[in-house]
């Protein structure tokens, strides 16, 4: 790394959100339902039994909470930062948020890519397409639950600074939304599960992305299960226009390279690829084991508290952590 000569060329920084100029927004409701569940109660993401109807506003506070900017900040000279809701490599934000919203209460069916610098929603396509989504995860759930929400990366937001090595940085980023979007899920009383397992190029194609320049990573359906949606139309191509992120772009073929070599090519082979992960990889632990005393009950806060307080201070103490702090870092979703 130190002998590639690499240096960051600011004349063509990448612009932090993803903007379609011919598209209306749809502004998202900013009254948004009380998210008072103390965070490690959400984090534990212990089954719903009553799921809450999946309406805009609890779509709305999902999307804040996962991708959301929580604060700005205004430099000398007029250049601004944006804090969001999940911390990203370089604070560069590759992660894009899209929702294929079929029964929604108060939101029509269709694609809808989220704009967090707006905080508005932006409609790629009308209908309802749960059921191509379905499809391409060959998973009948997503037809029934009200809406997925789908992760992308756009690879040269985070290329333009980690070249290459971006590659990895898409799923450490889009691994820490998701464990927000999973823990406010949990606070707003709304089942979600995480599907990995789908074939790639019908994904991008229903999303409208530039394979060469952005991927789907993960998609996670949301809601109670309802009514099955009806079979999908034909996806037709449809080229929405975007802005460009720079004035020039540097092609990392390793990357790209990377995405398609790990692609799923049908939905056959989806369902093998799920039902080999499923299966047992390692040998159950051998030798002494040692208890750990019970985690902490609680964080003390919310978890709306605990994600508007998200910053990367860099200020660590140096002090040696205990064993009932060690047993609470194993609480994830």
């Amino acid at each position: 790394m130190r002998r590639s000569g690499h240096a960051l060329d600011w004349e063509i920084k990448p612009l932090p959100f993803k903007i379609y100029p011919t598209l209306e927004p749809l502004r998202l409701p900013t009254a948004l339902p009380v998210v008072g569940m103390d965070t490690f109660t959400a984090l534990e993401a212990a089954p719903i039994t009553r799921p809450a109807p999946l309406d805009l506003d609890r779509l709305a506070a999902l999307l804040f909470f996962s991708a959301g900017v929580t604060r700005a900040k205004t430099y000398p000279g007029g250049g601004q930062i944006h804090f969001r809701a999940a911390p990203s490599t370089g604070a560069l934000y590759q992660t894009e948020v899209y929702v294929v919203a079929g029964a929604v209460e108060g939101l029509a069916a269709g694609i809808y890519h989220f704009n967090p610098g707006d905080f508005s929603l932006r409609r790629l396509r009308d209908g309802d397409w749960r059921g191509a989504l379905a499809s391409a995860a060959a998973d009948e759930g997503l037809a029934a639950q009200p809406a997925s929400i789908v992760l992308s990366a756009i690879y040269w937001r985070n290329t333009w600074k980690y070249q290459a090595r971006g590659y990895r940085h898409l799923f450490w980023d889009s691994g820490s939304m998701l464990s927000n979007l999973l823990a406010a899920a949990t606070a707003l009383d709304l089942p979600a599960r995480v599907v990995t397992g789908f074939v790639d190029l019908e994904v991008n194609g229903l999303l409208a992305l530039d394979g060469e320049k952005e991927g789907a990573l993960v998609l996670v359906p949301v809601g109670g299960q309802g009514k099955a949606a009806p079979p999908a139309p034909v996806i037709a191509a449809i080229e929405p226009e975007v802005i460009p992120l720079s004035s020039s772009e540097v092609d990392y073929p390793l990357l790209r390279d990377a995405y398609a070599n790990s692609a799923l090519d049908s939905e056959s082979e989806a369902l093998a690829w799920r039902d080999e992960a499923r299966a047992p990889s390692r040998p159950p632990p051998a030798g002494a084991l040692v208890a750990l005393p019970a985690p902490r009950p609680s964080a003390g806060r919310t978890l709306a508290e605990t994600i508007t307080a998200r910053g990367s201070t860099r200020e660590f103490s140096g002090a040696p952590i205990g064993a009932d702090e060690l047993s609470t870092t194993s609480i994830s979703p």
